[in-house]
């Protein structure tokens, strides 16, 4: 997740968030799927560290999404 975060924010900083959200989601599926059917305890780590990798891009960039979809007033800090 720490890794992951900073290069993902800097290799998709262009792209719509909708698109962002999805390609996120598949490759943290992916990951899953794979730990799923790792044959190898060294599979599953590799696996596993490919489905932490867009959880940081992925909860910033849904926070910004769920700020956006509510009323000014709604939003925290507010």
């Amino acid at each position: 997740m720490v890794a992951g975060a900073p290069v993902n924010e800097i290799l998709v900083a262009r792209m719509a968030r909708k698109n962002l959200l999805l390609c996120l989601m598949a490759v943290f599926f992916i990951g899953n799927t794979v730990s799923v059917f790792s044959g190898s305890y060294y599979q599953l780590i590799g696996a596993r560290f490919l489905t932490g990798l867009p959880h940081g891009a992925f909860f910033g960039v849904a926070s910004l999404v769920a700020a956006s979809l509510v009323t000014p007033e709604s939003v925290a800090g507010r």
